[in-house]
């Protein structure tokens, strides 16, 4: 969840709580179902540690629970993981257009990048000093020193939506470079 519009008054989950969900989700993928995220792009990260590596420490209580859960409504999992990595992230591969002709980096992150009515969609896209920075992954903070950043770079929504700046790192993430 992106604490933006009307999910500003919503509690959000703790990033150690976030790590355990994402974490469960790439397990629960070794049900048969493909999981792919879309405003947490450390699940990237996530499925690189995961893939062929050590079994996942728990951050908090909730992973516990929830493969608990899982396991007995629908027993021990039988696949490998089918957790996908996605190639696109808020402002590379994807953008948002409004209905009144605003573009944002997603339709989660309201931050202005100029208006097709005014401009070319193209023009915009390709030349917008932001996403310019968002494709190169130039980053602040942690996200900008991460070695992920290219394939991750973290939510620009959730960086907005708690910092006011799309290039900022990702709250949510736990992960430190």
């Amino acid at each position: 969840m992106i604490r933006v519009g009307r999910a500003t008054a919503l509690e959000d989950l703790s990033p150690n709580e976030m790590e355990d969900v994402l974490n469960y989700l790439y397990w629960a993928s070794s049900y048969g179902i493909r999981v792919r995220t879309v405003e947490a792009p450390f699940f990237r990260r996530i499925i690189r540690e995961r893939s062929g590596g050590p079994d996942y420490a728990p951050m908090s209580p909730l992973y516990p629970a929830l493969l608990q859960r899982t396991k007995e409504l629908l027993g021990e999992p039988k696949e490998r993981p089918l957790a996908e990595m996605g190639t696109t992230r808020d402002g590379s591969g994807v953008i948002f257009v409004s209905n009144e002709g605003d573009v944002f980096p997603s339709g989660f992150t309201p931050y202005p990048l100029g208006n097709v009515r005014r401009e070319s969609l193209v023009k915009i896209y390709r030349e917008n000093p932001t996403l310019k920075r968002i494709r190169d992954a130039s980053f602040s903070g942690k996200c900008g020193v991460c070695p992920y950043r290219q394939e991750c770079g973290g939510s620009s929504a959730r960086a907005f939506a708690t910092y006011g700046d799309p290039l900022a790192s990702d709250p949510a993430c736990v992960y430190v470079p």
